[in-house]
């Protein structure tokens, strides 16, 4: 979903500028502010190799398993190749979803988070514009509104209003723009891996400015703070956006339509792949430990009690989670289910606390 992240943090911190690398002139820096540097910049070449290259190498791979499967339905038009499409969509939300929690650089500003993922979806407006699309020999889908095609559109054409739509009930002009939609997010996905591999625009490969925070040339990242701050923002902004947009919105108003991924009634995976990208972020790998290398690393050994405060934010927002009935559009409209769905947004509102105070201030010293 578009967020709205904000901008890197432009300053230097106390360990790393060169003006506090000695306490006096002509005294040698301690092996402690160099190692402080040394950790924090493989924290940074962690998050790239270990998370974020994986992670969109999943959602391009992903991507062009649900493409094929999309064509292989349109062809053989049965039960059994749409249900295989369908899974293929599922599984391609997961490294999506996941890496919600850094929507910042190329994903965000060369416009492919939109892309992919803009909701809701306007229905009435899709409905219009699906026969022109559709009609169109050479479509050019660079062109379309974000509004009316990426994830949803796709979701919306495969599984119905309500998670049950039938194979009888599919027209041509659907067929055709399921292809046209999967072929372009396999072009998005390739465009976003290699912004970070290669370069895009003139730009260089964001993998390497990353990972290279606080170089003298580096004016993306003058400092590894400003890096570091930017790992922040992506995993309180995602925290927030569970809390108040895909929580929050939907329970206050009783709308489905403000549920996201309600038309294939995958709202709750969504919204456990958000949780699990922030505990990757913070963890800097996959595993239930800290990785040497991580943010968590360097939290344990300064502040062991910040450590578990946000250890025990993530898991109770799981927790709380999972207990919310399936699917999550109907959850919202009982009271047993709305109740459920308080504690899950009261938890995911106190993790996003502890990330935006508490890891806030640790990261600023």
């Amino acid at each position: 979903m578009k967020k709205t992240l904000l901008a890197a943090l432009c300053f230097l911190s106390y360990s790393q500028s060169p003006l506090h690398a000695t306490d006096r002139v002509g005294v040698a820096p301690s092996s402690s502010v160099r190692d402080l540097a040394v950790e924090k910049s493989a924290v940074l070449s962690q998050f790239v190799e270990n998370l974020v290259l994986p992670q969109y190498r999943a959602l391009q791979s992903s991507s062009e398993t649900l493409a094929a499967e999309i064509s292989i339905y349109v062809q053989q038009r049965n039960q059994a190749s749409l249900d295989r499409a369908r899974a293929a969509w599922r599984a391609s939300r997961t490294p999506w979803e996941q890496s919600e929690a850094f929507l910042f650089g190329p994903v965000d500003s060369l416009g492919y988070d939109p892309a992919l993922d803009s909701w809701p979806l306007d229905l009435g407006a899709f409905a219009s514009a699906l026969p022109e699309f559709a009609a169109q020999e050479q479509l050019d889908m660079f062109e379309v509104d974000p509004a009316l095609k990426g994830f949803h559109a796709m979701e919306y054409l495969l599984f119905g209003l309500n998670n049950d739509k039938e194979l009888e009930s599919f027209t041509e002009s659907e067929y055709r723009y399921l292809q046209s939609l999967a072929t372009h997010q396999v072009e998005i996905a390739a465009l976003l891996l290699s912004s970070w591999t290669e370069g895009s625009e003139g730009s260089p490969a964001f993998a390497e400015t990353f990972k290279t925070a606080g170089a003298p040339e580096n004016e993306a990242y003058p400092s590894q703070t400003a890096a570091f701050q930017e790992l922040l923002e992506g995993m309180a902004g995602i925290a927030d956006e569970l809390a108040l947009t895909k929580l929050g919105e939907p329970l206050e108003s009783r709308d489905p339509n403000l549920v996201e991924s309600r038309f294939s009634h995958n709202s709750l995976a969504d919204f456990l792949s958000n949780l699990q990208g922030i505990r990757m972020v913070y963890m800097g790998g996959t595993g239930p430990e800290p990785e040497a290398a991580s943010i968590a690393a360097l939290v344990t050994a300064d502040d062991s009690a910040l450590h578990q405060k946000i250890l025990a934010a993530l898991n109770q927002t799981q927790v709380d989670l999972e207990k919310i009935p399936q699917p999550f559009v109907a959850a919202i409209g009982y009271d047993e289910g709305r109740n459920l769905v308080a504690m899950a947004k009261q938890s995911a509102s106190t993790l996003f606390a502890s990330l935006d105070q508490d890891l806030r201030a640790y990261l600023a010293r």
